[in-house]
């Protein structure tokens, strides 16, 4: 599957389906460096809650990467709670 390139708070980051390190359910790349990436792994794409609160997750680090883990946590599931309870899912 090709990438996808997406911005983020004005920087371009590829989005791929892959590996995302041991343990891992994503990875963004820091803003600052070149050819940045978000991976998300493939595996999720059989669970839409997750791989959406897992998407978002990342999204906000791109977005604001002072921000700290537990603020990226919640803030993504609540984001995905909401969309959710508003009836947007995954086609």
């Amino acid at each position: 599957m090709e990438p996808h390139t997406i911005t983020v708070d004005g920087k371009r980051y590829r989005f791929l389906w892959g590996k995302c390190g041991r343990g891992h359910m994503g990875h963004c790349d820091p803003p600052t460096k070149r050819g940045k990436e978000i991976r998300l792994p493939v595996s999720l794409k059989r669970y839409p809650h997750v791989l959406l609160t897992n998407l978002l997750h990342e999204l906000l680090h791109a977005a604001d990467w002072t921000k700290d883990e537990e603020w990226v946590e919640l803030t993504a599931a609540d984001l995905a709670r909401t969309l959710t309870a508003f009836g947007f899912k995954r086609e």
